[in-house]
Formats: C-alpha cells, structure tokens, sequence
C-alpha cells in the first residue's frame, strides 16, 4: 500500500480508538462499499452496501499497511507450502500498486508463480470491460494450459 493512500497518523489513531470502543459502528470515515458494479450475478443483493464497520476498517489496515509489510520484509510469506500462485495487477492501480505486487512476487517461493500486469488497468481491472476481457482471456488460458 502506498504509504499516500493511508489516512494520516492522528486519524488512524482516533480510528482505532474508535474500533476498539465501537467495533461495529459505521463512520463515514470508513471506507464505502458500493456494490452496485461488481454484484455478479446484477440482480444479487448479497454483497455488503454502505460504510465498513471500524472493526473492519482497522483490520484491513492492519492487515494491508503493517502486517502483510512486516512479513514480507522478514521472508515470512512466501507461500512455499502452495503449488501455484497467479497475481493479476493493474499497470495504474493506485490502491495495490505494481511495486507491490512485484515485490510480494519476488518473495514468493512456490513451485509455480506468474505475475500478470494488466496495462492501463487500475485497481478495478475486472470491472472494466477492456480489461476485463484482458484479464479472463489470460486466466481462461493459464487454466486450458495443458
């Protein structure tokens, strides 16, 4: 995660205050999920709508910001106990950005790894409809490989 994308220091330390006293409360600090253009299939309303609860939050950005870095940094995900890993990464994804993925890429230590950078894609790649096609194209042949 790029460190820019992280709300400031203050913030997330009021946050995770906040969290911590009122795990299930639902800020509009707190990221908003709208699901209206990845429901698959259209119709479905099983997809969560509206803002994270700050347990949520606090934990994807523990999760993305310090823990998966942490572990990176010290050889601790290598994925060494799975067969075959396949990272998809969008070329303009300012969330997860290509640094990031190729790095996580480069510790992996599985007996099969392939990094796909998706050009002009961003972090919505299996939204956009040229991506989209990009992307499903590359997976359908990564898996009718023989």
């Amino acid at each position: 995660v790029r460190p820019e994308a992280l709300p400031p220091k203050p913030i997330v330390w009021v946050l995770s205050v906040a969290a911590s006293l009122l795990p299930s409360a639902q800020l509009s600090l707190a990221p908003l999920e709208d699901p209206e253009h990845y429901n698959c299939p259209p119709e479905t309303k099983r997809n969560y709508s509206g803002h994270w609860p700050l347990g949520t939050s606090k934990m994807l950005l523990d999760l993305t910001a310090y823990q998966i870095p942490h572990d990176v940094s010290r050889n601790k995900l290598t994925l060494a106990h799975v067969d075959k890993v396949l990272i998809l990464a969008g070329e303009k994804d300012r969330v997860i950005p290509v640094e990031s993925c190729q790095a996580f890429y480069d510790h992996l230590q599985c007996h099969y790894k392939d990094l796909k950078i998706l050009k002009k894609a961003d972090h919505d790649l299996l939204y956009e409809t040229k991506t989209s096609q990009i992307a499903l194209e590359y997976l359908f042949s990564v898996f009718t490989a023989k």
